[in-house]
C-alpha cells in the first residue's frame, strides 16, 4: 500500500528531536509499505536555524529517513496575524509538493 503523510510534527534537519513519536509510528507503517513523508517547516522555524549557522537544505528539500522518502517544503504564514488563516496559508504552501508526489507515486492513503 502507498501512504503519502502530512504532518509537520516530524523531524527535520533543523530540529531533529521534534515529535520523535510521530517518526516511529510513520517507520512502523513503513516496515510492510510505501511510506511517503510531507513535513513542511515554517519558513520562521528555518530562517533561526539559518541564524544559528545552520547549513541550507538540499534545493530538492528532499532526504531518505528511515528507508522513507521525505521532503520538507517551506510554509508561509504571517507571524502573530491572521491566526484563522494559518491553515489555508500551510495548504498553499505545500499543495503543489503533494501533487507532484502523488504524480510520482499515486498513494492508496493520505494521512
Amino acid at each position: 500500500m502507498r501512504i503519502i503523510a502530512i504532518t509537520n510534527l516530524y523531524p527535520n534537519p533543523y530540529q531533529p528531536q521534534r515529535a520523535t513519536h510521530n517518526r516511529q509510528h510513520l517507520r512502523a507503517l513503513a516496515a510492510d509499505h510505501d511510506v511517503r513523508v510531507v513535513a513542511p517547516i515554517s519558513w520562521v522555524d528555518e530562517l533561526q536555524a539559518r541564524l544559528h549557522g545552520k547549513p541550507q537544505l538540499p534545493d530538492s528539500r528532499r532526504c531518505q529517513r528511515d528507508g522513507m522518502a521525505v521532503v520538507h517544503p517551506r510554509y508561509y504564514y504571517p507571524p502573530g496575524m491572521l491566526r484563522r488563516y494559518y491553515g489555508r496559508f500551510f495548504l498553499r504552501s505545500i499543495r503543489s509538493y503533494v501533487h507532484n508526489l502523488a504524480r510520482e507515486c499515486p498513494p492508496d492513503i493520505l494521512l
